[in-house]
């Protein structure tokens, strides 16, 4: 027996407890099993009493993460403590080095981003933060940082093909364009090749095209959400704010039920109020940021999206009340108890999230001083902080340095094992990286990518403080 969910795909019922977590009754003609469902099944009043103290735990819980978080960010350094190692950056090696080095040079050869217009001055100045005002209000350090990420570039026939055609017509969109359309004569039920093709279109400036592309993902399966998710991931990587809003809303209206809808739907509406300064996006990435932390979501990984998204939240409070309003125009920050009212600014923050349920996808963050951040080792010697290990629904998983020392931080994601399989291979990860986080001089830039297997381990970027910046330098 089976449930046909929103999304299209089938959920196959093979226990009585999953029966009645999902409060389906059987079919009559199984009698055994209906008459133990009817007997097994909650009334009304006893369902009642398990929503009540499902929410009193949820509240409880939230409450004791953002006071950990609060705690680490008033002490950043904890005493001496063990500094176990997982072992990946050394076995890697000189990989990690070499792959980071070359996406280094690639990063500073190129003008970054050049997907959208505006995008580059925005993310360079703190989403179009007027100067003098952020000097007046805000007086948190500004740390001068690099930030070195290059978009994925997967080894496949086809972007082979593309890159032949782009060293002999150059970034000429529409001769691009005709060789990718001769590459999907054999690829057109592929997700995977027209999320690749995307990407490489966005890297020769070819937003157009790039968008037109990554419609077909649409076109192949309109109600997967995963796939959605993806689609709008990239591009949101890109700028391209106004396309991947509506995937987002259809995305929720699909899996109302899962927090990471309503924050992934909050985070493009953020850098589109910011970019735009448009007060009525803000306000309402305000408000579903709010509906994410204080929702009592019944799935295991609300509680980690909760506290991720009331940091979200306090981060973007605090950007509001930087600037500078006309009369009645100032979005509306939504009131919440004091004890949840903190801006936790940061040197570093990076935030990892995937794109399938049932996986177990862990960020690991090798300090300057050789020390490594990762689940079994939450609190650095130096002040780092990295969340909650999630074995279990779609992140997030994200690390944080208040105050970073000068030097660099490379970035590894371990993809350590999933009971699930989406069209797009085994899962696809976004990692985002703030510099100066919460601050207004915040600076960001996204990295999507599609781990191939369980046990692959992906640099995926790193983050260099000057040494100035550790005494308080201002950003360059």
């Amino acid at each position: 027996y089976g449930l046909t969910s929103p999304a299209t795909s089938l959920i196959v019922f093979e226990r009585l407890d999953q029966w009645l977590e999902y409060d389906v009754e059987p079919p009559k003609a199984a009698k055994a099993l209906h008459e133990q469902w009817m007997r097994l099944r909650p009334s009304d009043s006893q369902r009642a009493e398990q929503e009540a103290q499902r929410a009193t735990n949820y509240f409880a819980r939230l409450r004791r993460e953002w006071q950990e978080r609060v705690d680490w960010w008033e002490n950043p350094v904890p005493p001496k403590p063990k500094t176990p190692s997982s072992g990946l950056f050394e076995r890697l090696g000189n990989a990690v080095s070499s792959v980071l080095s070359a996406r280094r040079s690639a990063a500073s050869a190129r003008s970054e981003p050049s997907m959208d217009d505006g995008v580059a001055e925005d993310e360079e100045r703190a989403d179009g933060e007027e100067p003098a005002l952020a000097k007046a209000k805000d007086a948190p350090r500004a740390v001068a940082a690099a930030v070195a990420i290059t978009p994925w570039d997967p080894d496949t026939p086809y972007l082979r093909a593309l890159k032949d055609a782009r060293s002999v017509f150059g970034a000429n969109g529409e001769l691009l364009y005709a060789e990718y359309l001769r590459q999907r004569r054999d690829r057109a039920a592929s997700p995977a090749f027209y999320l690749d093709c995307a990407g490489f279109f966005f890297g020769c400036g070819a937003r157009e095209h790039a968008v037109r592309i990554l419609s077909n993902l649409l076109e192949l399966r309109a109600e997967d959400p995963g796939l959605l998710r993806v689609c709008a991931w990239r591009l949101k990587e890109a700028g391209a704010y106004d396309a991947a809003l509506p995937i987002l809303r259809r995305v929720a209206q699909l899996r109302p039920e899962q927090p990471f809808a309503w924050r992934d739907l909050a985070q493009v509406l953020e850098a589109r109020g910011r970019r735009n300064r448009c007060a009525a996006d803000l306000a309402e990435a305000l408000k579903l940021y709010h509906r994410t932390a204080f929702t009592a979501w019944t799935v295991e990984s609300g509680i980690w999206t909760g506290v991720v998204a009331l940091e979200e939240f306090n981060a973007l409070a605090a950007w509001v009340e930087r600037q500078a309003w006309k009369e009645g125009e100032k979005p509306a920050v939504p009131a919440v108890e004091a004890a949840y009212r903190r801006n936790l600014d940061a040197d570093v923050r990076i935030a990892l999230e995937w794109d399938v349920d049932n996986t177990d996808v862990d960020l690991h963050v090798l300090e300057p001083d050789g020390e490594e951040a990762f689940y079994r080792h939450r609190r650095t010697s130096s002040g780092g902080y990295v969340s909650h290990d999630v074995t279990t629904g779609y992140g997030p998983e994200e690390y944080l340095k208040k105050t970073g020392a000068a030097g660099m931080y490379k970035i590894l994601v371990n993809y350590f094992g999933s009971r699930q399989q989406t069209l797009l291979g085994p899962a696809t990860v976004t990692a985002t990286v703030f510099t100066n986080w919460g601050r207004a001089d915040e600076t960001r830039q996204t990295l999507s990518l599609r781990l191939e297997k369980v046990k692959d381990k992906v640099p995926v970027g790193t983050v260099e403080i000057k040494p100035d910046a550790a005494q308080g330098g201002k950003t360059r």
